[in-house]
């Protein structure tokens, strides 16, 4: 008997470890449902680009998980915006500028890599 209380103790405290070591990753990389923006360039730079920044709310149909908001966040970069991902709800909030990258130029990069991104019904 005394056996079989030290196999359950040694399954609780793994189990006790491994959900441990879940919250901990969660908590310390942001996996809770919505992903980390980047910082942002230095003010100067920000300060510059303010006037010609423009802001739309999307649908990501297919975003699922903090890897899937990562490879839509790498394609925003690449076309000079940035955005606020959160994959529990398929949305994002994104900031262009409209001089470097249309809405439709970021709608189009998005479903080149497999999402589905739908604009809003005013653009």
């Amino acid at each position: 008997m005394a056996r079989m209380k030290s196999g359950a103790f040694v399954a609780f405290a793994a189990l006790a470890l491994i959900f441990g070591a879940s919250a901990l990753f969660d908590a310390t990389y942001g996996m809770g449902g919505k992903a980390e923006v980047p910082e942002q360039a230095p003010a100067q730079k920000v300060k510059s680009q303010d006037s010609q920044m423009k802001t739309a709310t999307v649908k990501i149909k297919g975003m699922y998980c903090a890897g899937c908001a990562v490879s839509i966040r790498k394609e925003l970069e690449k076309l000079g915006a940035t955005g606020e991902l959160n994959y529990a709800n398929e949305k994002a909030v994104i900031h262009y500028n409209p001089a470097k990258a249309s809405l439709v130029d970021i709608q189009a990069a998005i479903n080149k890599i497999g999402y589905t991104c739908e604009l809003p019904q005013d653009s």
